[in-house]
């Protein structure tokens, strides 16, 4: 059976009907595994806004709260939610909705920075290494990866360190420590997210950690 992590994000709130729909679907015909780790979505923008003088450490955990905050609306829409890695390593084929606060709290033992260049991107790229899945799915409002204006079919993460892009600030550096691979899709045209979920060619851009 297989497993596929993918992230949902924030940008896709006015879509995550429809594309939570789509997955619980396609999690039963495929019988696949298909974990989602949410973003933060408007909780962790109201985090920010009122992060100013808060320390990192508080911060980071005020903001994994967003992402289970945003988990439980996306799992209104379908998806069994799960806290425990135990519980998601046993669990069979369908849909399940991650709330990393609790796993977070017993697996990251300094693993993660604790600071806003990590965000739910790499929270995601980590909790698929617990899984032992090396490549992740992030669905977001945009088609890929661009470099000066042109979309990149595949990207290594170096050249994306230090550089602003669709992903947060630390997941090159863990893609490339991990030997992992990120897959940025747009979740609003579902034919891709099934096109990367099972490794076909399509619109969207693929992180190699070189």
């Amino acid at each position: 059976m297989s497993v596929v992590v993918l992230k949902l994000g924030g940008s896709l709130k006015s879509d995550i009907e429809r594309i939570m729909s789509f997955l619980a679907d396609y999690s039963q015909r495929c019988r696949a595994k298909l974990v989602v780790i949410p973003g933060g979505g408007p909780f962790a923008d109201a985090v920010r806004e009122h992060a100013r003088g808060i320390s990192d450490e508080t911060t980071h955990w005020m903001a994994v709260l967003a992402m289970e905050q945003y988990g439980r609306l996306l799992a209104d829409y379908g998806g069994v939610l799960v806290d425990s890695l135990k519980d998601l390593r046993a669990a069979d084929a369908g849909l399940y909705v991650v709330l990393p606060f609790r796993i977070l709290k017993e697996y990251d033992r300094g693993i993660l920075e604790h600071s806003w260049r990590v965000t739910s991107d790499t929270i995601a790229a980590f909790i698929a290494s617990l899984l032992g899945v090396r490549c992740i799915i992030k669905l977001t409002d945009v088609d890929g990866v661009f470099i000066n204006g042109e979309l990149k079919e595949v990207v290594s993460a170096s050249e994306l360190l230090g550089q602003e892009s669709c992903v947060d600030e630390a997941l090159p550096e863990f893609l490339m420590n991990h030997r992992m691979e990120c897959l940025i899709v747009n979740g609003r045209f579902l034919p891709r997210i099934a096109d990367a979920i099972e490794g076909r060619k399509n619109i969207y851009t693929k992180i190699v950690p070189l």
